[in-house]
């Protein structure tokens, strides 16, 4: 039995045989210039046609999750990125690899900005990655078909592949890249998937291999025993009895240093959620929610 380390981003035991999410096919070997107009036309009716599925998915999705699908459906229609692939397609690159380059650009900003901001490189990684599909005439990239249980194992899951999965048949996510920000890790734990990002070394697992893993500690066991799941399971039944049993009121550490608990929250309603459950204010309130829930 192989175990891998990562960060536990949603809380939950999964146990189910792997399947494996292949990376988007990338830049194609041919990417020739024509007019720039035209080829300007082509990528911007790529990503319009990109935003459009986008919106229909979020028809389909979790409530929580039509928020963050409608902002990714918004950054594929940014008019400010069609302007970048004009610049792009002027210094002489063709339509693919002007789109790559814009949206390289802004994902150089967002990185350099750090935290919430940087995680949403990957959202724009998926937009880019869809477009370049339609403009290459090939499928858009995403999770395979599957009709029995499986843990989902990728590099990293975009919010529009995560958003409509059905927790009955995914018991787990895994992902290499990721953090406890990502949308996708927000939208596992709102939709109730147990997840583990930042899992190094995990997709040299493969497809088919049995897999178990805690979304909490962000332990996963390949091909486990009966023993070791059995433990994991153990650990997680004993959190609700550990958090019912501590303390209510200011939290400090065991040296006594003051502590603040804070709650991510995504609209007003959740504030007395959080307080209930011993939060002390907000740590982060995603605002685009409440823009986005308006006419």
């Amino acid at each position: 039995m192989k175990t891998f380390s990562g960060l536990g981003v949603s809380a939950g035991i999964g146990q189910a045989p792997v399947l494996l999410v292949e990376p988007a096919p990338g830049l194609p070997a041919r990417d020739p210039k024509g007019d720039t107009d035209d080829d300007v036309a082509r990528v911007t009716a790529a990503l319009s046609k990109v935003a459009d599925r986008l919106d229909a998915r979020a028809l389909e999705a979790d409530p929580s999750a039509i928020g963050v699908l409608m902002a990714t459906a918004m950054m594929a229609r940014d008019p400010g990125l069609t302007s970048s692939v004009r610049t792009h397609l002027e210094e002489g690159d063709g339509p693919a690899h002007a789109l790559w380059g814009a949206i390289d650009d802004f994902c150089t900003q967002l990185t350099a900005a750090g935290g919430y901001l940087a995680e949403r490189v990957t959202d724009l990684h998926n937009v880019r990655d869809r477009a370049l599909a339609v403009l290459q005439g090939l499928p858009e990239p995403g999770v395979p078909a599957f009709d029995s249980p499986v843990i989902l194992v990728a590099e990293d899951l975009a919010p529009a592949d995560t958003a409509t999965l059905d927790p009955e048949l995914v018991r787990g996510l895994v992902t290499a890249a990721g953090g406890p920000t990502s949308h996708t890790a927000i939208l596992a734990a709102q939709i109730g998937i147990p997840a583990v990002v930042r899992c190094p070394g995990i997709r040299e697992v493969e497809s088919g291999t049995e897999l178990a893993l805690d979304g909490v500690s962000g332990t996963v066991l390949v091909e486990p025993d009966e023993q070791s799941v059995t433990q994991l399971s153990d650990r997680a039944e004993q959190r609700p009895a550990v958090l019912d049993a501590a303390p209510e009121g200011p939290a400090h550490l065991s040296d006594d240093t003051r502590v603040l608990m804070l709650a991510n929250i995504g609209s007003s309603s959740d504030a007395p959620t959080a307080k209930s459950k011993g939060a002390e204010g907000v740590g982060l309130f995603r605002t685009e929610f409440l823009f986005l829930d308006r006419h």
